[in-house]
């Protein structure tokens, strides 16, 4: 559709919002009132081709959000998908229902620790889908993308020893079942792909 998708982080309880309306994800008000680095929200901007503000919101619960950034994609049927990290036990889930994947709960805790958010929006900016996905420990998203089959694969570091989920795919697939553990300064990396329902 030629729209252009920004996404970071902000502490600003100022910053510009814009409210599409018709159901719309929109939330007005910064979620945390904390100072210095693991504070803030993030944010998601939506431009038309011509530079005309869509969507402009904050996304955040009561604790920091993306202390190491957040990123977005699209699919080919304008779906928008954000991955970052949250330390918010109330950030705003959504269950997609049926079969899919969902996490409702926050698993980390304590300063600089917390959960990878995946998030999933329409392309009237409507929340189709939000998760937690993480353990007892720090867990980071560092990529996301879509394949040609709507798929979404997020990629990141975990140091939780317990996971979220951990799912063999068969057929030969490299499949590591459990986290190294090698001591609080090392992290394992992941890979998570979810089907597009």
């Amino acid at each position: 559709c030629g729209n252009v998708y920004v996404t970071g982080k902000t502490h600003s309880p100022d910053f510009p919002k814009y409210a599409p309306g018709a159901g719309a994800f929109f939330q007005p008000n910064i979620g945390d009132n904390l100072t210095g680095a693991a504070s803030g929200d993030a944010f998601v901007l939506k431009f038309s081709p011509s530079s005309v503000c869509l969507w402009a919101t904050y996304i955040g619960g009561n604790e920091g959000e993306n202390y190491n950034g957040c990123k977005i994609t699209s699919d080919l049927g304008g779906n928008v998908y954000l991955t970052g990290q949250t330390r918010s036990n109330n950030f705003p889930t959504k269950d997609p229902g049926s079969s899919g994947y969902f996490k409702p709960a926050y698993g980390g805790g304590g300063m600089y620790i917390g959960d990878v958010i995946i998030m999933q929006f329409d392309l009237a900016c409507n929340l189709i889908w939000s998760t937690y996905y993480g353990g007892n420990d720090g867990d980071w998203a560092r990529g996301i993308i879509t394949d040609k089959q709507g798929c979404v694969i997020v990629t990141g570091e975990f140091k939780s020893t317990t996971k979220t989920t951990s799912i063999d795919p068969g057929g030969g697939a490299y499949y590591q079942p459990t986290n190294a553990n090698l001591g609080s300064q090392y992290d394992d990396g992941f890979i998570a792909k979810f089907c597009p329902n």
